[in-house]
C-alpha cells in the first residue's frame, strides 16, 4: 500500500488538499501537528502533516458505517485512527514509512547541530522536507536560504574594500580577489591600507611583483587620495584595510575618514570572518563595522574548520549574501567564489553527493 503525506497550516485545510488532489478516497492513517520559525526574523507558524492512503473500496464496513461516514467522523474528531484497526500490513507499511522518515528527520537535526546552524536558519532548513528524498530537499532548503549576490561578484564596483579583525586573512584575500579579476580580463589595483602590519611592504611587493598588479601602500589621507587618482582608470580598486580594535578609536576614525571620500554608490565593504568563528563573535564582528554598510560577507580559512554553519547563519539572519570562500594560503588557487556548490561541500556529514547537488542550483 502507498501512503502519501500533505502539509498545511491546519487539520482541515490539510484535508481539503488531499480530497482536491486525490478524491474522496483519502484514508487518513495519522496527524502531526508541529510549530516553525520564531527567530529573530520568522514568526511562529503552526503546521498539521496528515498521511493516508487511497481506499479503492466502498460500501458498509464490519461496524456499519460506510467510508464517507467514517471519514466525516474522523474529521470531526480529528484524532488519529486506533492502529489496531488497521491490518497487520497497513500498520507495518506505516511504521515503516513514518520511522523511515522519523529517523532522516533526526539526521538533518544532528547535521545542523554538528555544523553549528542556529535559528532562524534552522526552522528555514526544515521547512517541507520531502519524506520521498529527505536529504535533498535539506540541501535544496540550504540553497534557497544562503544568498549569493551573483550579479555582484560578477559585476563589482570600481571600488570593493575588505574590512574586519586582524588575523581573519584580510591581506592574502585581498591578493586573491584581484588575481581572480586580473584573470578574467579586468584592470585591477590595490590600495593596502595595513601598513602596521609587519611584513606589509614586502608582501604587497611580492605579490604586485608575481601578478603584475600594481598596489599602494597608504598611511595618511592624502597618501589615499593621491593612489585613488593615480588608480582612476581601473575597472577594479581592492581596498585592504587595517584591522581595528574596539578601543583604537583614533585608527577607527582615521579608517572612516578615508573612506568617506569614496561614494558610497562606487564601493562595496565586505565582512571577512574566519569560518572557524562563532556565530556570536562574528554578530560582534559586524556591529563594530555597523557604520560601513556591508553588503557581503567572504568566509576564510574554511580549511581550518569542519564547516561554514556559523557564516551561513549569520548571513542568514542578517540577509547579506556570501560572496568568496578562502581554503588556504596559496595565491591564487586557495579561493572559491560563492556557489551552491561550494557552500553544500563545506556542511559537515551532509554526505551529499556534489555532482547530484549540481541539479540544485539556480
Amino acid at each position: 500500500m502507498q501512503y502519501y503525506s500533505i502539509t498545511s497550516s491546519t487539520f482541515e485545510d490539510a484535508l481539503k488538499k488531499a480530497k482536491e488532489q486525490y478524491g474522496e478516497s483519502v484514508r487518513i492513517i495519522s496527524r502531526r501537528d508541529f510549530t516553525t520559525g520564531g527567530g529573530i526574523f520568522t514568526k511562529k507558524k503552526d503546521k498539521c502533516e496528515i498521511t493516508f492512503y487511497l481506499s479503492e473500496k466502498s460500501g458498509k464496513k464490519d461496524d456499519g458505517k460506510s467510508d464517507e461516514e467514517s471519514l466525516k467522523e474522523f474529521e470531526k474528531e480529528a484524532q488519529t485512527p486506533d492502529p489496531e484497526k488497521l491490518s497487520r500490513t497497513e500498520r507495518l507499511d506505516t511504521e515503516i514509512h513514518r520511522g523511515a522518515f522519523s529517523h532522516s528527520f533526526e539526521s538533518v537535526k544532528q547535521i545542523m547541530d554538528s555544523n553549528y546552524i542556529t535559528e532562524p536558519l534552522r526552522s528555514a532548513l526544515l521547512e517541507n522536507l520531502s519524506e520521498q528524498d529527505i536529504m535533498l530537499s535539506f540541501a535544496d532548503n540550504i540553497i534557497k536560504s544562503v544568498s549569493i549576490d551573483t550579479e555582484r561578484i560578477l559585476h563589482p564596483k570600481h571600488f570593493l574594500a575588505l574590512i574586519g579583525p586582524t588575523g581573519n586573512g584580510k591581506s592574502t584575500t585581498t591578493f586573491k580577489i584581484a588575481s581572480i579579476y586580473k584573470k578574467q580580463g579586468k584592470k585591477v589595483a590595490i590600495i593596502t591600507l595595513d601598513s602596521y602590519k609587519a611584513g606589509a611592504y614586502e608582501q604587497a611587493k611580492a605579490f604586485s611583483d608575481l601578478f603584475s598588479i600594481p598596489v599602494r601602500i597608504v598611511k595618511e589621507e592624502d597618501e589615499f587620495l593621491a593612489a585613488i587618482e593615480e588608480f582612476h582608470y581601473h575597472e577594479l580598486i581592492l581596498i585592504d584595510t587595517m584591522g581595528i580594535s574596539p578601543n583604537d578609536k583614533n585608527l577607527n576614525l582615521k579608517l572612516r575618514g578615508m573612506l568617506k571620500r569614496l561614494e558610497r554608490e562606487n564601493i562595496e565593504f565586505s565582512l571577512v570572518v574566519s569560518a572557524s568563528t562563532k556565530e556570536e563573535d562574528i554578530i560582534n564582528q559586524y556591529k563594530r563595522y555597523s557604520n560601513y554598510n556591508i553588503e557581503s560577507v567572504i568566509a576564510t580559512k574554511v580549511d581550518e574548520t569542519e564547516s561554514i554553519g556559523s557564516v551561513i547563519s549569520f548571513c542568514f539572519k542578517y540577509k547579506i549574501p556570501l560572496s568568496f570562500v578562502t581554503n588556504g594560503q596559496r595565491i591564487p588557487e586557495d579561493i572559491e567564489k560563492a556557489t551552491s556548490t561550494v557552500i553544500l561541500s563545506h556542511i559537515k556529514d551532509l554526505n551529499l553527493d556534489i555532482k547530484r547537488s549540481r541539479q540544485l542550483v539556480y
